[in-house]
């Protein structure tokens, strides 16, 4: 038979063994919880980085959408802006129509040069005595008379405009001369 010291002693390994497996157990179960924690904590932190990424995402195509507006809103400002110089640029550039010359006006451009006399020295004398008189207004083609050959082809062409000829531009001085005689 057993001795009282070795029933004590198989009790007691029988005591540790089962306080080994209940400390085995405790300690698996505590893993298992911080394992638990950590897996749950990995979890979450993916989520809030999806989360953060979406926001990221929406964040920026938003501001994609901004710009595109602004940009297109500029593009406008800036089409209007070339509409207005060009607006501009062809009112400048619009010639206002010339004031239709009077008969007067084109005889004056269009009358023949008169060859001056020489003065003689009698003829001289009272020239400078007398006061200056207005200078003489040259008379209208129209009360020139039928044009003659020493009429310039200016003033033949402004004649033949006067009177309806058509192709006077194109016209030499005898067929100016022949056309308004």
């Amino acid at each position: 038979m057993a001795s009282k010291g070795q029933i004590m002693a198989s009790s007691k390994a029988k005591k540790s063994s089962k306080s080994d497996s209940t400390a085995d157990d405790k300690l698996a179960k505590k893993t298992a919880k911080i394992a638990e924690k950590a897996r749950k904590a990995a979890k979450a932190e993916v989520k809030k980085a999806k989360e953060a990424a979406k926001a990221a995402a929406e964040k920026a195509k938003k501001r994609a959408k901004k710009d595109a507006a602004a940009a297109k809103e500029k593009a406008k400002k800036d089409a209007e802006k070339q509409a207005r110089k060009d607006k501009k640029a062809k009112k400048a550039a619009k010639v206002q129509p010339e004031r239709a010359a009077t008969p007067a006006e084109k005889a004056e451009v269009a009358a023949p040069i008169k060859p001056v006399a020489p003065k003689t020295a009698a003829a001289k004398a009272p020239a400078q005595a007398a006061p200056k008189a207005a200078p003489a207004k040259s008379p209208s083609l129209a009360t020139l008379g039928t044009p003659t050959d020493k009429w310039t082809v200016v003033a033949l062409r402004t004649r033949a405009r006067e009177t309806g000829v058509t192709g006077y531009s194109r016209m030499t001085k005898a067929q100016l001369l022949a056309a308004l005689r």
